[in-house]
């Protein structure tokens, strides 16, 4: 067998490892994320099968919502006050 048989038969060996891996990632976590991002540009309201491109205006409506920046500000207390302490603990010797 040739060196470059070799190192094909070996990439080869590799890709399809990889793809039995890739695929569900790909099915289950790439699509949806990007079809969500597509989703949030739209004014789709989950029920009418149509809608329409409006761009930026929900992030922007969502920027200038008081109570989003409340419940952004409340998850961010919350990270601060449980998540790192918590980790802290963990990573205690009792």
């Amino acid at each position: 067998m040739s060196a470059f048989s070799q190192q094909f038969s070996n990439r080869l060996k590799v890709l399809l490892f990889t793809a039995s891996l890739l695929i569900p990632l790909v099915t289950f976590w790439l699509v949806p994320f990007g079809y969500s991002v597509y989703i949030s540009f739209t004014d789709w309201d989950y029920i009418a099968p149509e809608y329409n491109f409006i761009g930026l205006e929900n992030y922007q409506y969502m920027v200038e919502d008081f109570e989003f920046i409340q419940a952004l500000l409340n998850t961010f207390w919350f990270s601060l006050g449980v998540v790192i302490p918590t980790i802290v603990l963990g990573l205690m010797q009792l």
